[in-house]
This record gives C-alpha cells, sequence and structure tokens, in this order.
C-alpha cells in the first residue's frame, strides 16, 4: 500500500483570548522525490500565493494577518484537511464547512513541475509564479495575478483584477482566460505566434502587438468570437471579459 501523508491544520480563534498567532511553517513530504506532481486547494476565502522551487517538498505556510493589528476576533473552530498521496496534494475544507475567516493567507512553495488547480470564494488574491505545469484557477470576487507561465493555462475571476504572464507559448498550448468584471491583462513574449479569440460584450480590446485580421477559409466558426492574429497566428488563445477592457501586451 502506497504512503499516504495526512496533516490536519487547526487553527482555533477564542474571541477575547487569541493571543500572540504566529505564522506556522508545515513540510509536506512528496511520496516519489523529484517526479511531477499536483497540487489541488478548494478554499473558501483565504489568500492565495503559490510560488514554484527547486527543493522536492512543498511548504507551507498559514497566517492570520488580523491577529497583528490587536483586533479581537470571535469565530468558529477553522480546519482544513491536506493529503497527500502519490505526490498529489489536495487542501479542502474538513466536513464541508465553509470557514468566513478574514485575513488569512496560504503560502505554498512548491516544485517548478507541478500541476496546480486553485479555487477560492472571496478569497482577496491568488497569486502564482514560478510553475512550469499546467495551471487551472477560478476565483469569486478574487484578484488573479499569474507569472512565468509556460503551459496550459485555464484561469477565471467572477469580479477583480486578472493578469497573466507567459515566459513562453507553444503550438500545443491551451489558453484560456476571462473575466465577467474587471480588468484582463495578458502578456505574450515579443516573438509568440497565437490566433486570438477575444468576447468583451461592454469593453474593447487593445494591444501593443501589430493585431492582423484572421482570413484564414477553414477557421472555426465562432461567432461570439472577434479573431486577430499575431505575428501571422499561431496558437489559439481565447480571452473573454464581459463588462471591461482586455489588454494584451508584449515583452
Amino acid at each position: 500500500m502506497k504512503n499516504q501523508h495526512i496533516i490536519s491544520i487547526i487553527l482555533i480563534f477564542f474571541g477575547l483570548g487569541v493571543l500572540n498567532a504566529q505564522e506556522q511553517p508545515y513540510t509536506i513530504p512528496l511520496s516519489n522525490p523529484g517526479q511531477p506532481g499536483s497540487l489541488e486547494i478548494d478554499v473558501y476565502n483565504p489568500s492565495i500565493t503559490i510560488t514554484g522551487h527547486s527543493g522536492n517538498e512543498v511548504e507551507l505556510f498559514m497566517n492570520d494577518k488580523r491577529v497583528k493589528t490587536g483586533r479581537q476576533i470571535s469565530g468558529p473552530d477553522f480546519l482544513y484537511n491536506i493529503v497527500e498521496k502519490d505526490n498529489n496534494i489536495s487542501i479542502t475544507k474538513r466536513g464541508g464547512s465553509s470557514p468566513r475567516i478574514r485575513g488569512l493567507t496560504i503560502e505554498l512553495k512548491v516544485p517548478h513541475n507541478f500541476d496546480l488547480k486553485v479555487y477560492t470564494y472571496f478569497g482577496p488574491f491568488i497569486n502564482i509564479s514560478g510553475i512550469t505545469g499546467e495551471i487551472e484557477v477560478e476565483g469569486y470576487f478574487t484578484d488573479v495575478q499569474l507569472e512565468n507561465l509556460q503551459s496550459n493555462v485555464i484561469a477565471s475571476t467572477n469580479q477583480g483584477k486578472l493578469s497573466a504572464k507567459f515566459d513562453r507559448v507553444t503550438e500545443d498550448h491551451i489558453i484560456f482566460i476571462s473575466n465577467y468584471k474587471g480588468a484582463l491583462e495578458v502578456s505574450f513574449p515579443s516573438n509568440t505566434k497565437a490566433t486570438l479569440l477575444m468576447d468583451n460584450h461592454f469593453g474593447k480590446f487593445k494591444s501593443d502587438f501589430k493585431l492582423g485580421l484572421d482570413t484564414r477559409p477553414d477557421k472555426k466558426d465562432e461567432d461570439e468570437f472577434i479573431w486577430r492574429t499575431i505575428n501571422g497566428g499561431g496558437t489559439e488563445i481565447k480571452l473573454v471579459n464581459y463588462y471591461k477592457d482586455i489588454f494584451i501586451y508584449s515583452h
């Protein structure tokens, strides 16, 4: 039977009795160090920062920043389950509860080659950088910042700023980035060859690339999208923003 590591993290708040809460580091060992893995987070409202590193373990920090302000706190116990099996890590609420604790932060360092799935509801922000694996992100009323992207990316937020900066884009990449009501910014290397499919009902699209028309006779018939090309066209990239503008930058 393969190893399974289970860590339960309990943060208890005692109202007037909360004193000197500090950031706690945890190390999550992997079943197969050095091999690809994945991390899935599905939580209610913490801020989340994930950074890729060269180590063979996952490092986790959790902190309630409200305590540093001296603010008195009254609320329920707060509990996450953290499970590792075969290099796949999940962080989820325990018992189906949805803790509504503002000011909580989750920070993780994971190997560069991890795949990520990150979901949060009313979390102030999701920041991800230094990951070469696939990334899937979904937030509600959450700012999302993605950097150093090199693989498939599916990212959305319901309301908040969403920015994504790619280090490289290859022909087989799947890229779909959407926002419902907030700024949407993407950045690609200047030599990127891409075909943009853009949908923004009440906004505009702006770019410092020289965008061309897609005149291919065999292109897909998707009437809701505006088609434009970068450097003659290439990887299909879908960008959707219903109420705000779409910005496409080169670097």
